[in-house]
């Protein structure tokens, strides 16, 4: 019999059922659980099974995952095992695993999402274990359910079925919900006046269509949101927010859309097209239908694709892409609460809202290609928190704290170095909030 330590980005991913589906492929017994450390696994076979399913482990893991270490040792034990089962996390008085990132919808998700006979179309929180929100919604550690803010969300009976399913890939996808038992919309105007209406996103759309500028909670914070050809809003809101130069970003449907704006080489696009769609910097066309508002003055506008369902449903509604700008004022962190929504209701005219936390806050991550390298401006969502390697393992507690420009935290657990999400300057008493905020998280996730 032996046991296997995984660690690496194992949680979060999909890694138990993948080891579940493993196990009876190769039709040996034990258990699998997540701990402190990453995933455990017992297996109760002998010395030529376990070398192929190790093979198997590092040849066909999630996509999603990563294997930094496989430690295995023999177990000296009176007992078999007579089959192969998922059992419940352990709760460990030491965490040293990471924490899995925010990932784009992945094409399965899209797929469903379009396909009007599935009972998930259009449904703008649609996720499975390959994508959606992670640690956007993480409160703690091991990576389950009663640790995110989806822990309010009753799930119904056909969820539950998909949840506890070892077969379906939306077994134990923390933030699985349909329209029936998950995250639902709300729609209100600037005086917070709610708008009781049914197609909310198509009503979007139209506000977006007749110069009108809305605030959209996303994955890790609100968006401001409007017309990208539209000159006479995109004035109004660099006003409004006092951003009288500095570009905006722009995002697009898909791939196709951004090459209307932009020159895209082929590494550029793998970037755009990425599972972490980030904001790219790229070479403007001469010719644009973008107003020249939205990046003035230079060559380049920051572009990116469509990363959640409700983005891909708004953009299918209208026919340009649109300013996608974080919601805050110069200095200011991002807005991730209706409160702190409301706090900037001058600049916006609506708000698409959801009820479901955001209980980490993280930015749009910004990057740029040169010789075909690729170079990070701006390390947030899809990329976060970054994992370095230190140079050796320490039982010392070490707290870095960032610049007061452009900041972001770390601590040492272990032999790695983690890094908070970027932060960015520490002008205000809001922002200072955030910062300490971020400092707590990771006080508490790793029991510093």
């Amino acid at each position: 019999m032996y046991r296997l330590e995984i660690k690496g980005v194992v949680q979060g991913v999909g890694f138990r059922p993948f080891i579940y589906n493993l196990a009876l492929l190769h039709v040996v017994n034990g258990f699998v659980t997540n701990d402190g450390s990453g995933v455990l696994v017992v297996l109760d076979c002998d010395e030529d099974k376990l070398d192929r399913f190790l093979r198997d482990v590092k040849l066909k893991a999630p996509s999603l995952s990563r294997i930094d270490s496989v430690e295995v040792q023999t177990l000296k034990v009176d007992s078999n095992y007579d089959n192969f089962t998922i059992k419940k996390s352990k709760i460990s008085s030491h965490i040293s695993l990471e924490i899995p990132s925010d990932i784009a919808m992945c094409d399965d998700c899209k797929q469903e999402l379009e396909d009007e006979d599935n009972r998930r179309y259009n449904y703008p929180f649609i996720t499975c274990t390959a994508c959606g929100p992670r640690f956007s919604i993480i409160k703690n550690l091991p990576y389950d359910r009663c640790n995110t803010s989806m822990d309010k969300f009753e799930m119904c009976s056909t969820c539950r079925d998909e949840y506890t399913n070892p077969k379906d890939r939306r077994y134990h996808a923390q933030p699985i919900g349909c329209f029936d038992c998950g995250a639902k919309l709300s729609l209100f105007d600037s005086d917070g006046k709610p708008l009781h209406i049914d197609n909310m996103i198509e009503r979007v759309a139209e506000f977006i269509k007749n110069k009108k500028i809305v605030a959209i909670k996303g994955i890790g914070g609100y968006h401001l949101v409007c017309d990208s050809t539209c000159k006479e809003t995109i004035k109004r809101l660099r006003e409004k927010k006092q951003r009288p130069s500095k570009p905006f970003a722009v995002m697009a449907k898909d791939i196709d859309s951004a090459k209307k704006i932009a020159t895209i080489s082929i590494t550029e696009e793998k970037l755009l097209n990425s599972n972490k769609r980030p904001i790219v910097l790229l070479p403007k066309k001469d010719k644009t239908f973008l107003s020249d508002l939205v990046a003035p003055n230079i060559e380049q506008v920051g572009v990116f694709l469509a990363y959640t369902p409700l983005h891909h449903i708004l953009l299918n509604k209208l026919d340009m892409p649109i300013v996608a700008t974080s919601a805050n004022l110069s200095s200011e962190p991002l807005a991730t609460s209706k409160e702190e929504i409301m706090k900037l209701s001058h600049i916006w005219d609506y708000c698409l809202d959801n009820d479901r936390e955001i209980v980490n806050s993280c930015d749009d991550s910004v990057m740029f290609v040169e010789n075909e390298m690729s170079f990070m401006l701006r390390n947030a969502r899809g990329y976060t928190p970054l994992y370095l390697p230190f140079e050796k393992k320490t039982d010392k507690k070490i707290l870095s704290l960032g610049a007061n420009q452009k900041s972001t935290v770390a601590i040492v657990v272990d032999d790695k170095v983690i890094l908070s999400p970027y932060i960015g300057d520490l002008d205000s008493l809001s922002s200072l909030k955030h910062y300490h905020l971020h400092v707590e998280m990771l006080k508490r996730v790793y029991q510093f």
